[in-house]
């Protein structure tokens, strides 16, 4: 089975320029700084062809140094995309936390009653901009860096606002010379990481706006190849990684999307911060990620029908809704330590749908009174004048395995230790239908089964780096009475 090595990865094209783009890279110069403030995915899968909906947002450097290189199984056809696909499904799919105020006692209430959107960091997958170039993209090696060796040149072309190369990954030093001489890095630190993305087969394809173009001209990139999963090679970034990676991927497919060969967290919603429009979202999905083995963990914010959200999509890409009848919503908080195994993805139609809308309950009393918030999950915290008792406790419910086909195999129930840390306030915990025991098998699949070890790793000291904000989130907000 042919494993899709997919992602972006950032170009420095020229001398010194970016300090940081997407966590891909560090550069020498930190007098113009590079990031990357998005990237989203869209995959579609059918009948062994792939194509993917790429988009980026960037800022710091002028639009002559943007460019990109791209790991692929195949070799690609290119179109170029509409920033208003994504609008339309971060609108329709990101997660909502809804708040309803139930005033008891016979007291009047007007506070908490809030809604927000949460989980909408983008996800890098690794990649980027640079600086310098913006001079095309050569159709042939360069002489000077070597007679002799095979032209990797399969196809230079141009598409939109962009000029494109695709390259043969099967020799190393045609390829790395090639992106030498175009001024093209690709941000590894370790030539073993490297190895596992070339080979006879593979491709890279190296993209830059064209000479003259603005940063206002960066658009989507629509990507159609050969390959019969998608998935992210994460282990690139991972020596230039900002110290946790959100990554927001959608995927189109015959049944529910789930992560082949990292884990899946269902959040302990108890741990958000329901009164201050779940700011803390990404935090809590990072440290939950980080309570899986490896640290490898997604979380699934929407699973449902494609045609649910067909009629906010334009018109011109609501063929790809209809095509295939499921559509989900992945997350992740990643940690660059944790980046060690490239994230696959496949399908499950046994799975049950994920709402997109979550909703806790404020009871509140009189001034002296405690009341109390329901969560999903059902647990309850404690409410007084100080606002919300939440005690430390695991971000994770429940960690799990997804398999292709079945219901979910528990590995972790956090729910005894939440009750516990909560003091036993908590209602009964809800029960999933159809999650059963059972264990990682711990072995090495490389066609991207499950693949994980039975130890839970200790991750304090990461831990730390997690108090950081929701990315590029669109908050909204919602009053509602009892």
């Amino acid at each position: 089975m042919t494993r899709l090595t997919l992602a972006l990865f950032v170009a420095v094209v020229g001398a010194p320029g970016a300090a940081r783009a997407c966590g891909c890279f560090h550069d020498p110069s930190p007098v113009q700084p590079v990031v990357q403030t998005g990237e989203r995915i869209l995959f579609h899968v059918d009948k062994g062809q792939v194509t993917a909906h790429i988009q980026i947002s960037y800022q710091g450097v002028d639009a002559a140094g943007f460019g990109w290189t791209l790991p692929l199984p195949s070799v690609p056809t290119l179109e170029v995309g509409d920033d208003a696909v994504f609008t339309a499904l971060g609108e329709t799919t990101g997660p909502l936390f809804t708040v309803v105020t139930n005033p008891g006692g016979g007291c009047r209430n007007t506070a908490y009653s809030v809604a927000a959107r949460g989980g909408s960091g983008w996800g890098c997958g690794g990649f980027g901009s640079g600086r310098g170039g913006g001079d095309g993209v050569a159709t042939s090696p360069d002489p000077s860096y070597g007679s002799g060796r095979p032209n990797p040149v399969v196809i230079a072309d141009s598409i939109g606002p962009y000029d494109f190369a695709v390259l043969k990954a099967d020799d190393r030093t045609a390829l790395l010379g090639w992106l030498r001489q175009n001024r093209f890095f690709l941000p590894t630190a370790s030539d073993d990481t490297l190895e596992h993305y070339l080979g006879p087969g593979r491709y890279f394809l190296a993209l830059r706006l064209q000479p003259g173009r603005s940063a206002g001209d960066i658009k989507p990139v629509i990507v159609h190849y050969a390959s019969d999963l998608p998935m992210i090679p994460l282990t690139l970034t991972a020596a230039t990684s900002t110290p946790v990676l959100p990554v927001t991927v959608w995927l189109l497919g015959p049944g529910r999307a789930i992560p082949r060969n990292y884990h899946h967290t269902v959040l302990n919603e108890a741990a958000l911060s329901w009164l201050n429009e779940a700011d803390n979202y990404a935090a809590v999905a990072a440290r939950a990620a980080l309570e899986a083995p490896a640290g490898h963990a997604f979380i699934t914010e929407f699973a449902g029908t494609s045609a649910s959200v067909r009629a906010s999509i334009p018109r011109a890409y609501q063929g790809l809704f209809e095509s295939q009848p499921r559509l989900t919503r992945l997350f992740t908080a990643i940690s660059a330590t944790s980046m060690t195994a490239d994230p696959v993805f496949g399908f499950n139609a046994d799975l049950p749908d994920v709402a997109a809308g979550h909703v806790a309950y404020l009871t509140t009393g009189c001034p002296t009174e405690i009341g109390r918030l329901d969560v999903p999950g059902g647990f309850t915290l404690a409410y007084g004048p100080g606002g919300l008792a939440t005690p430390a406790m695991p971000a994770s419910r429940r960690i799990e395995i997804l398999r292709e086909e079945g219901p979910p195999e528990l590995v972790t129930d956090n729910s005894d230790a939440i009750r516990r840390a909560l003091g036993g306030q908590a209602a009964p915990a809800e029960t999933d239908a159809g999650s059963a025991g059972g264990d990682p098998d711990g072995g090495d699949d490389p066609d991207g089964g499950i693949a994980l070890g039975d130890e839970q790793r200790s991750r304090r000291g990461e831990l730390a780096i997690l108090a950081f904000p929701v990315l590029a989130g669109a908050l909204r907000l919602r009053r509602r009475r009892r």
